[in-house]
């Protein structure tokens, strides 16, 4: 508690906010992780599977080669690409009733990479 005494009005309303928008996240129940790829030449693609997303990461890198190496003008694209640095893998989390409203929509991507 000796910590909490030093700190001061704004970091006290900081940590206050942080725990309410951490109970307010326990409340809508356990998150599950999913993934998603991106690259500045194709469009944005969602797994459930981890290694369906490697597997995307890895098809998305050797496009981006591909599309490197046929002209100087595609280079200069990559290089103007704004946010996007090549090919990009991330994790995301949702709830469960968010994945299973998603899984409904077919959503993912996981069938386009199969084993």
């Amino acid at each position: 508690m000796s910590n909490l005494e030093k700190l001061n009005s704004n970091e006290l309303t900081d940590l206050k906010n942080n725990v309410e928008r951490e109970f307010k996240r326990r409340e809508k129940g356990p998150m599950i992780p999913y993934y998603y790829v991106l690259s500045c030449i194709s469009d944005l693609e969602y797994f459930r599977d981890i290694n369906c997303a490697i597997r995307a990461l890895k098809q998305r890198t050797e496009d981006l080669q591909q599309y490197i190496s046929e002209s100087p003008d595609n280079l200069a694209y990559v290089n103007k690409c704004t946010g996007i640095v090549g090919v990009k893998l991330c994790v995301k989390e949702m709830t469960q009733a968010d994945m299973d409203i998603r899984i409904a929509e077919k959503y993912f991507d996981d069938i386009c990479y199969p084993e």
